[in-house]
């Protein structure tokens, strides 16, 4: 049977079918009442505690194709298979080393295998183009990368069809029922994903895609992550299980409450002042894996009310082009400061209570965030950027014999040769009579906020102005 699929509307065909004889969500097996689909799917179809770390394909399908999928306005779209926390922990460590998918017919510009973790598949781990495709067979595709799994997050295996020719139909999938947000998952852009079933009973199926994991002989890693480490009394903690190969857990919680957990992810509450060590025990079977985080949580007092204070040296001010240092100096709190800095024009951030700003060529608003003990305030710091002064010199020739810089209002200094000619801090310059005026020359302007410019170089020689050479 082939199916087509649209944003708005589906619409099912036969697999011999012509676009002339179509049925409105109403699938050819449904019209003739010869639908054969089995309950065959509660779970990954390959889940065997027992197979002592044997290698094996993971996938929600039946394994057989019996269907094929398209659009019919010959829109690109992905599909893929998804496992959520939890579901593949038998398999924890494995490594995966191959994908096959099942392409049901021709009719596409490329097809792009994917591999993505996190939630609404977030995280792209791998992608590769696929060649050699014979519709209507199995692709298999060999993963050169190191990818473990990690069932501590969700883990989704698809593909990307790349313009399908409208009327073909090469996503194949099997005759269902599907496992609904687990086998059948596709998109129009990888950001809103959907369920195929939930999108029209009728398309009940599950995608070919599976995915070959093979056993590690040494699996267990037991390491974790906290929300925060340097909180009030009375706050909670919220700690990240990060282990990998493991399906138990013991934590225990110097100082927490409660003081041991077997939770994957636990949230504990912190009573009483002090420092105190957080342990992990992650199991398999057998094999074990310890992480102890020495000091890891520090809980003080909230103290009085948090402050922030910043200066800027040489000022919020400054020339383009400029330099300036903000310092920070928090009070109150519990006496212990994380200071995060972060600015409009790039969106970095900088911790620490001091930002050193170089090179600045245009104003900025620079933003910091001071947190301690369960305290947090914010500041906003502007940076005005004034504009260096116009600064030139032109000069009129023989008899007049003048340097001239054509920007009026402004501070001047001339120099001749590199060196500051004394008295001459006006907008125009005459050398005089002497016997040799002949050198290079070059005015410095400065405007009112202090803001300064060179010229270029003006160079006279055979002691005339009208000789004067740009440099």
């Amino acid at each position: 049977m082939k199916l087509k699929l649209t944003m708005v509307f589906l619409w099912i065909f036969a697999a011999m079918a012509t676009y002339s004889q179509s049925a409105y969500l109403v699938s050819k097996k449904s019209q003739d009442n010869q639908n054969t689909k089995e309950n065959i799917l509660s779970a990954p179809i390959v889940s065997d505690s027992d197979r002592d770390m044997n290698n094996v394909w993971l996938h929600w399908d039946s394994g057989t194709n019996d269907n094929g999928i398209g659009t019919n306005d010959g829109s690109t779209f992905t599909v893929a298979a998804r496992w959520e926390v939890g579901d593949l922990a038998a398999y924890n460590g494995d490594k995966v080393s191959k994908v096959k998918v099942f392409i049901y017919e021709e009719g596409f510009s490329s097809i792009v295998l994917k591999i993505w973790t996190g939630n609404n598949a977030s995280n792209l781990i791998y992608q590769k183009q696929l060649t050699s495709i014979n519709p209507g067979s199995w692709k298999e595709t060999v993963i050169p990368t190191d990818i473990f799994v990690n069932s501590n997050q969700e883990f989704w295996v698809g593909y990307t069809v790349f313009n399908p020719v409208s009327g073909q139909f090469p996503a194949g999938a099997d005759a269902g029922p599907a496992l609904r947000q687990k086998g059948d998952m596709i998109s129009f852009d990888e950001i809103s994903w959907f369920s195929l079933a939930e999108a029209n009973p009728e398309l009940d199926y599950n995608w070919n895609i599976q995915f070959f994991v093979e056993g590690q002989t040494s699996s267990v890693t037991a390491d974790f992550s906290a929300s925060q480490t340097n909180i009030t009394a009375g706050q909670s903690v919220s700690f990240t299980n990060l282990s990998s190969g493991a399906n138990e857990w013991t934590w225990a919680f110097e100082g927490g409450s409660p003081s041991i957990s077997s939770q994957q992810n636990p949230t504990i509450t912190y009573s009483n002042e002090g420092t105190f060590n957080v342990t992990l025990t992650a199991k398999n079977g057998a094999q074990q894996d310890v992480e102890t985080k020495t000091n890891y949580i520090t809980v003080g007092s909230s103290g009085g009310p948090l402050s922030v204070e910043v200066t800027a040296d040489p000022s919020t001010t400054i020339c383009e082009f400029g330099n300036t240092t903000l310092t920070a100096v928090a009070s109150g709190g519990n006496g212990t400061y994380q200071y995060t800095w972060t600015w409009d024009i790039d969106g970095q951030s900088v911790n620490g209570n001091v930002l050193n700003i170089t090179s600045l060529s245009q104003s900025t608003n620079v933003y910091l965030k001071v947190v301690s003990g369960g305290q947090e305030v914010n500041e906003t710091i502007s940076i005005t950027v004034e504009d260096n002064p116009p600064s030139s010199v032109v000069g009129k020739g023989t008899p007049e014999r003048i340097l001239i810089c054509p920007h009026p209002d402004l501070e001047y200094q001339w120099f001749q040769n590199n060196t500051i000619i004394d008295g001459a801090t006006k907008q125009f310059y005459y050398p005089g009579s002497f016997t040799d005026l002949s050198g290079t020359y070059y005015v410095l302007t400065t405007n009112t906020v202090g803001c300064k410019s060179y010229s270029e170089n003006y160079t006279i020689g055979n002691n005339k102005i009208s000789d004067m050479e740009k440099a």
